[in-house]
Parts: structure tokens; sequence; C-alpha cells
């Protein structure tokens, strides 16, 4: 057995950890579960997420069991900026459009601030509950905040060893029962761990955390779809308001 087929071995129940705090062996552990298709809630910021392999079908499938939601509604995920630069279908995004895929521009004003909704183009090797209607895929990188970024890095590493033609692709969705609001407390994020059967809870400790951040949709026009953290800072430079 692997060194971290033992460290999995050891986790009883349902263990806490904290994201600012924790060692090289909880970094194993936690890369170690999201790569052998389960799911894990993180607090990367205010609100706490659920996280699994994009690829795996099965363990979108068992996110989808976790927060009892229907297959009609995708999930966003993490992507280095990067691949989220790769994976554009710019024929269908306006040419005037095209210089935020960068992946030095994604990182200045979406990193740790907004979500990127935009057509992706075909047989990327998603698992089916990602993509949505209209070919669209919705990404996200906590690149800017040093904590949140260094584990999505983790994370990414330990699936595409899983995945060698993958790109690290990370499903990220709220940890919550969907239609109830977003968890940003540790007592609750606890209580639905436990009730779901997960093995482990990373919290993000006591520092100054940022809360939903915004959607923007890519395509002819770009759209905000959802005001929230970063907006102030993003709009600017797409000329909303």
């Amino acid at each position: 057995m692997s060194i971290q087929g033992k460290m999995l071995r050891r986790i009883v129940g349902c263990r806490e950890t904290e994201i600012n705090r924790m060692g090289w062996w909880w970094e194993r552990v936690i890369a170690g579960l999201v790569a052998r298709g389960e799911a894990v809630p993180i607090c990367f910021g205010q609100v706490y997420a659920l996280v699994a392999d994009a690829r795996d079908e099965k363990a979108v499938a068992r996110v989808r069991e976790i927060k009892k939601r229907g297959k009609d509604k995708p999930f966003a995920m993490l992507a280095a900026s990067h691949t989220t630069s790769l994976m554009a279908d710019l024929d269908r995004v306006h040419k005037d459009l095209h210089k935020w895929f960068a992946p030095a521009l994604i990182e200045k004003h979406f990193g740790a601030k907004g979500f990127m909704r935009f057509p992706i183009k075909t047989d990327w090797g998603l698992a089916e509950g990602l993509i949505g209607p209209e070919n669209l895929v919705q990404t996200f990188t906590f690149a800017g905040d040093p904590v949140a970024h260094r584990l999505e890095e983790i994370l990414r590493v330990a699936l595409k060893r899983k995945h060698p033609r993958g790109y690290g692709e990370i499903l990220c969705t709220s940890f919550n029962i969907s239609g109830r609001p977003s968890i940003t407390e540790r007592g609750a994020a606890v209580e639905l761990a436990r009730g779901s059967k997960l093995a482990v809870v990373v919290h993000r400790g006591n520092e100054p955390k940022q809360g939903s951040y915004s959607i923007y949709r890519f395509s002819e026009t770009v759209e905000k779809l959802r005001h929230g953290t970063g907006s102030d800072e993003i709009d600017p430079h797409l000329n909303l308001r």
C-alpha cells in the first residue's frame, strides 16, 4: 500500500483541519481523497465549498447526492488561468473580448474575485455535469489569495496524476443543500459533512475572508450575472456599471 493510502486509512469519522494551518500530512490526505473520487468541503473564503474531481462522473454524481441537486444545473470548477484560456471556444466570443482570456489578465482581474462563464471547446473531457446548455462552463481560480490558491494547486497536481491528459480541473460548488442558504459557519458545515458521511472538513480560520464572488458571462457581449466580491474591481475594466 502506498504512503498516501496508509494515511487515508487513518481517517476515521469526520475530521477537521484548517486551510491556513495544515501541514503536509493533511495536504496529502485531502488531495488523496479528491483523487480517489471523494468530495471534500473546504472553506476557501467566507462560504464553504464542496470540491471533487471534475473528470470523474461518479464524483460528480456524489456531489449531486450530497446537495440534493437535479441534473439540470451544471457545476462550476476551479481551473488554472492557462486552462481557462485553452478551453474557451473563442469562435463563439466576440473578438473584442478575446483579450480577457489571456492567462495574465484572468489572474489579475478575475483571480479570487469573479467567475467566468463562456463556451467551451467540444471533447474537452470533463464530466457531463460541468457543462451547461449551449456548451457553457464556469471557471474560477483563487490566484491572488495565497492561502486558498496553494490548496487549489495541490489538488490540481493530484488530479493531473490521475488524468494524465487532463488539466487538473476541480469541481467547485457551494457546500449546502440546493435551495438553502450558503454555509458560512463551521458548526453547520460539520453537521452537513457528518450527515453526508464525509471524511474531512477544511475550515479557513479567523482571518478576514471574501464573500460570494461575481459571475460574468462572455459571448457576443459580456454580462454580469451576479454582483459580488470583486465587482467593484472588475466592472470598470469591462466597462460595466
